[in-house]
């Protein structure tokens, strides 16, 4: 997915359940026939809709969404005028905030869009679309073809959805299944059977993990799942929000970061990490000529990292298990998960067409592709789990409680995480920050933070 990333845990039961396929599959319409006019329920009409998209035009998620707004435009005489605008789409969605002509429909991680629409409350609340049908189906969109947990975690400033999810998201460590077949049964669990694992792997000549050092977000996912596992979610999140910084004296935040620092001064990383650029380095683990044999990265693993893969003279079977369980235990039985999803700014012109696209693109015949094309999880329980992420299925089934990317810090303060905590997370895995240095750093920065807001 190449998504250089971009509080409150979700009720672990009916999530999981839902969103890996665990319960029975929701009750459907007939036979997937969004895109006839005689079983679609879509209205009849006409006019367009402007949809700012985060994807390329290149990848296979775009792939999905075009697939379906050509049939959807079949469907209802409503054409998309779409812009492939990458990750940086929501910069471009600010900036028209307070100029300019917005998009009726715009998509990203849920963190990125309550950071980009919540302070001036202007995302349009879209309850209405929560309690629709999807569009062909018999089901409705939250409670039914989503869990409803997922609506509530991202709410405008009125207490309604603010976004509609249809992709999920977690990280694990991937590796390749060929070289690794008793980790199947028997993975890595605990750190300390994490850390010999890499101590083997480096005396028979190996550099077990793979890491563009000038991708400071792939480099806080080690903070993150540290943090989580020894502190224990939310931690981070309520050390960010401590005005006096005194949070951040909690101990197992420090073991934690010991345990990073532990995996730099190891030499666990591929020798050339710190100067190489994205995605030099998941490529080389992907082709095999970095000798790596761990890559810790979202569940796009797969689908990113496919075509290198293939080159690879080996036979290669991605495989994943979760960052294994921290000394301290406290959150040893939480996972991270987040949402990518659609959002309608409050002052979109075509608002009512954008919720039709939604309705419409929930229906499990489109909404399928991202499963089947784009190796991606989805919420509806009705569409099976690509192969390639088996282990990320088990990974979220297993998991009791759950936090959001880099705890939520990055999505509630923006302004933190992109001038304090990414460069000095980078530091701390580059080696230039020792592991007491970025406490000390995160404290004053959490200090100097709220004396300004």
């Amino acid at each position: 997915m190449a998504n250089r990333a971009t509080r409150s845990m979700l009720s672990a039961g009916l999530a999981v359940a839902l969103a890996v396929g665990t319960l029975a599959a929701c009750s459907s319409g007939g036979s997937g026939g969004a895109g006839n006019d005689k079983t679609s329920g879509a209205s009849s009409g006409s006019g367009t809709l402007t949809y700012w998209s985060m994807w390329n035009k290149t990848e296979p998620q775009a792939q999905v969404l075009q697939t379906a707004f050509d049939a959807f435009e079949k469907s209802t005489g409503i054409h998309v005028d779409v812009k492939w605008v990458g990750r940086d789409v929501l910069t471009n969605v600010s900036a028209a905030l307070t100029s300019g002509k917005l998009p009726d429909l715009v998509d990203q991680d849920g963190d990125e869009l309550t950071a980009t629409f919540s302070a001036a409350n202007s995302a349009m609340g879209l309850q209405d679309v929560c309690d629709a049908q999807v569009t062909g189906e018999s089901i409705k969109i939250c409670g039914g073809a989503i869990p409803q947990d997922f609506v509530t975690q991202y709410k405008t400033q009125d207490g309604q959805p603010l976004l509609i999810p249809y992709e999920l998201i977690t990280s694990s460590i991937w590796y390749n299944a060929n070289q690794f077949p008793d980790f199947a049964t028997n993975p890595p669990k605990t750190w300390d059977d994490f850390v010999q694992l890499l101590n083997k792997e480096k005396a028979a000549g190996r550099h077990p993990l793979a890491l563009d050092g000038d991708t400071p977000e792939y480099a806080a996912y080690f903070w993150e799942w540290a943090a989580a596992r020894d502190a224990g979610p939310q931690a981070f999140y309520n050390a960010v929000s401590d005005k006096t910084g005194a949070a951040w004296d909690n101990p197992d935040l420090l073991t934690a970061a010991k345990q990073v620092e532990s995996l730099v001064s190891s030499r666990f990383f591929t020798p050339d990490y710190a100067g190489t650029k994205w995605p030099a380095q998941q490529t080389a683990w992907a082709n095999g000529q970095s000798k790596s044999d761990f890559l810790l990265l979202g569940s796009w693993a797969p689908s990113e990292t496919a075509p290198f893969a293939e080159k690879n003279p080996d036979k290669w079977t991605y495989a994943s298990f979760p960052w294994p369980q921290g000394t301290n235990a406290q959150g040893n039985d939480s996972t991270e998960l987040y949402l990518i999803g659609f959002a309608i700014p409050k002052k979109a012109q075509n608002a009512d067409n954008a919720k039709k696209f939604i309705e419409f693109f929930l229906n499990k015949q489109y909404l399928s592709g991202i499963s089947t094309k784009a190796l991606n999880l989805t919420p509806r329980a009705d569409i099976e789990v690509p192969t390639q992420l088996e282990g990320v299925k088990k990974q979220i089934e297993s998991a009791k409680t759950y936090f959001k990317l880099y705890d939520g810090v990055t999505g509630e303060f923006p302004q933190f995480g992109t001038e304090s905590f990414l460069p000095q997370v980078q530091n701390l895995l580059l080696g230039k920050q020792t592991a007491d240095g970025f406490i000390k750093a995160m404290k004053q920065a959490t200090i100097e933070y709220w004396k300004s807001h």
